[in-house]
C-alpha cells in the first residue's frame, strides 16, 4: 500500500498520519490515528530533526535507485531548512523544483508556530 506521513502528533504522543498517494492525487485527505495506521502494515514516515547525515539518502524508499538519483541531501537538510529544535516536517526531494521550491509535508502547528532558523517556512506559497 501507500506510504503513511506523519501529519501531527497529539498531546500523548499519538501521530496522526495521512496516505501519501492520497495527497499526492488530490483525493479528499482521511487522517488516521497511530493504531489505524500500524494496523494496515504500511511503511510509516515521521518527520524528525537530525535524523540524516549530511550526505545520506534521504528514505529508505529511495534505496534501490540509482544513487545519482538519490543525491537530495541538499534539499532535505541546508541553511534553509536545518531541522533545528522541535518542528514536524519533512522535504519531499524527488518533488523538488530548487532550493526555495519544496514540497513539504507538515503538521498546522510546524507551519504556524514560527520557527526562525527554519527559513524555508519564508518561502511557503501554497498550503494544501
Amino acid at each position: 500500500g501507500s506510504p503513511l506521513v506523519s501529519v501531527a502528533q497529539d498531546a500523548d504522543g499519538q501521530h496522526r498520519f495521512i496516505r501519501l498517494s492520497d495527497a499526492m492525487t488530490g483525493k479528499t485527505l482521511a487522517l488516521l490515528s497511530e493504531a489505524e495506521a500500524k494496523a494496515l502494515d504500511a511503511q510509516l514516515l515521521y518527520a524528525r530533526p537530525g535524523l540524516l547525515p549530511r550526505g545520506a539518502a534521504p528514505t529508505d524508499a529511495l534505496a534501490t535507485l540509482p544513487s545519482s538519483e538519490t543525491d537530495f541531501s541538499h534539499l532535505v537538510r541546508d541553511d534553509l531548512a536545518p531541522h533545528d529544535g522541535y518542528t514536524n516536517y519533512s522535504v519531499v526531494p524527488w518533488l523538488c523544483l530548487g532550493p526555495t521550491q519544496r514540497v513539504l509535508l507538515s503538521d498546522e502547528r510546524t507551519l504556524t508556530c514560527g520557527h526562525p532558523s527554519e527559513r524555508i517556512m519564508e518561502h511557503v506559497s501554497l498550503v494544501v
